[in-house]
């Protein structure tokens, strides 16, 4: 995490070097997140759309492919439940579609940069 944080300008000592300090920092920063009623409420219109009957079914597939990205903490949160039948379902459908997506789009623009300041200092990611 050390290097990729160098790449984007940030200061090596100002990122945890493992994966578990980083954990831990996240971690440490949940009890500080506030939960104000406008960020609970844009789940609701892709879990409950307003639109025929014969068109939910593929609106439920996508709420139950959304819920099923969330970290455990975001789905206690939001006050979801998860449909453990229906996440094995419908978990190939989305890592096809996210392996999909990364060849296809560009990546974002912090990780052009950082690609870009590494091939300049002879790196290879």
């Amino acid at each position: 995490m050390v290097r990729q944080a160098e790449l984007v300008g940030l200061l090596a000592d100002d990122v945890p070097a493992t994966w578990a300090g980083n954990q831990a920092f996240i971690d440490s920063q949940r009890p500080n997140l506030l939960t104000p009623q406008h960020s609970l409420d844009p789940p609701r219109p892709v879990l409950n759309p307003p639109v025929p009957i014969r068109r939910r079914s593929g609106w439920w597939a996508l709420g139950q492919c959304s819920i099923a990205l969330l970290p455990d903490h975001a789905v206690v949160m939001y006050g979801l439940r998860r449909n453990s039948a229906a996440e094995s379902l419908l978990r190939p459908f989305v890592s096809a579609g996210a392996k999909l997506s990364a060849r296809l789009l560009p990546p974002p623009p912090v990780l052009q940069e950082a690609t870009r300041k590494a091939h300049a200092e002879g790196l290879s990611l």
